[in-house]
């Protein structure tokens, strides 16, 4: 089955000249319409009685200035830009967290903020799944929103 480029919905067709993400993915379309919130700084916690794997994938949007050609006569011009890209592109991240952890994510390095999140985990034996927001955003940051930690917890 062939997966979106872009956010790894999974899709029913590829056509022969490679997946045009934002005319095809059903999940593409839906949430790059949604306005952009603010990036929030994201922690889980386990309270599930179990050992888990958590599997995350995060909607980050990228702010600040950037040369845009205005017109072939008037060249290029600064202007403010925000770019709200998944990561990771492809996949989906993956921790693990015993019974009662709680704790930040990182991504290469990183610590992971973010305006909307898809996350499900499963337990280390793979007994029990827990998959709300496997499918479907949580948005995590409203627009124009402060900055604070956003806490997502399984049990």
């Amino acid at each position: 089955m062939p997966f979106c480029k872009k956010c790894g919905y999974p899709l029913e067709y590829e056509c022969d000249e490679g997946h045009q993400y934002l005319q095809d993915c059903p999940f593409c379309k839906s949430y790059e319409s949604i306005p952009r919130g603010t990036n929030q700084l994201l922690r889980i916690r386990n309270s599930t009685g179990y050992d888990i794997g958590v599997y995350l994938r995060y909607r980050y949007v990228h702010r600040g200035e950037e040369e845009v050609l205005i017109s072939p006569t008037k060249g290029y011009e600064k202007q403010y830009v925000e770019k709200p890209v998944w990561y990771p592109q492809e996949n989906w991240l993956h921790y693990n967290f015993s019974n009662g952890e709680i704790s930040s994510l990182l991504d290469d390095g990183w610590t992971i903020q973010a305006d909307m999140i898809r996350i499900w985990a499963e337990s280390t034996r793979g007994r029990y799944v827990w998959e709300k927001y496997k499918n479907v955003a949580l948005r995590i940051g409203e627009v124009n929103e402060q900055k604070k930690t956003f806490i997502h917890i399984f049990n």
